[in-house]
């Protein structure tokens, strides 16, 4: 009984850890603009919406539309306003990132996809 108890709290260790370092390394790309990090932690097809752009993408097209949007805006910093899940396989981060023309809310929802959790929409607003 004990190992099976042990086998369930870490596996439970491994989700969140999964889904934390896809959130740090996506967070860190935004802080850096650093598209080639969050373009790894990207599905096949994100929702992606910037400002009043909104469509589903693939990730070249991600990886354009967010290249276009730091060229722009030099991101310095992100802070975390909220956090939370939409069940045991969804969860999200509401954080807000100081770029050289202004603050902007950022949403990132992440999905367990196959045994690794991706980003399955971002949104800059």
């Amino acid at each position: 009984m004990k190992s099976v108890l042990l086998f369930a709290a870490s596996l439970a260790a491994f989700y969140g850890f999964s889904q934390e370092e896809t959130l740090t390394k996506v967070i860190s790309g935004l802080q850096a603009g650093n598209v080639s990090l969050i373009e790894a932690q990207l599905m096949n097809e994100v929702d992606l919406t910037v400002f009043d752009f909104e469509d589903f993408c693939n990730k070249p097209q991600v990886k354009a539309k967010l290249s276009e949007f730091f060229s722009a805006h030099k991101p310095s910093s992100f802070s975390e306003i909220h956090r939370g899940s939409s069940g045991a396989n969804e969860v999200y981060r509401i954080g807000e990132l100081v770029t050289s023309t202004g603050t902007y809310r950022v949403t990132i929802f992440i999905e367990k996809s196959g045994s690794a959790f991706k980003v399955s929409q971002l949104k800059i607003e």
